[in-house]
């Protein structure tokens, strides 16, 4: 089984369906991920630092990993690594459904799930290190915490009206 190439689709999807029935969770859940997305994006330009394996060599190495998946370590571009744009994803995912919900439900579990792959198939396969992956952690938790902050603050505003 290949995990890889749909694994960020599927974190984002699982967010998508945490939020179905809650309209302004959703909304906000999708501009959340748009704005950790861009600000990912320009950290990356601006720290300029690389990704720890940057080899052309090896195109399309196939790797057996974590519980018997298969990983396609496939070669990068020379392209900056610091923050992780995927375990920022992960964590913001994960911290905006459990601050909505006040509780673990079985799409976080599921997220948190397909969270640990991510991770690990990006340290596994050398498109980041640690420092890199913890960074994109923290990035995706304060998002997650700001927008939750914002929806409470929409709230009660919105109520008290």
């Amino acid at each position: 089984m290949q995990l890889q190439n749909n694994s960020y689709l599927i974190l984002f999807v699982v967010g998508i369906f945490n939020f179905w029935n809650k309209i302004t969770p959703l909304y906000l859940y999708i501009l959340g991920w748009g704005i950790l997305s861009l600000f990912v994006k320009y950290l990356k330009l601006v720290l300029k630092i690389k990704r720890p394996s940057v080899n052309t060599n090896a195109k399309n190495v196939k790797r057996t990993g974590f519980l018997g998946f298969n990983y396609k370590c496939s070669a990068i571009p020379v392209n900056y690594g610091m923050p992780s744009g995927h375990a920022a994803d992960s964590i913001y995912t994960l911290g905006f459904i459990y601050l909505i919900y006040q509780k673990i439900t079985i799409g976080w579990i599921i997220a948190f799930i397909v969270s640990i792959f991510i991770v690990y198939e990006r340290i596994y396969c050398d498109k980041h290190n640690m420092n890199q992956i913890l960074v994109g952690m923290v990035l995706g938790g304060l998002v997650s915490v700001l927008l939750f902050t914002f929806y409470k603050v929409i709230g009660t505003k919105l109520r008290s009206k």
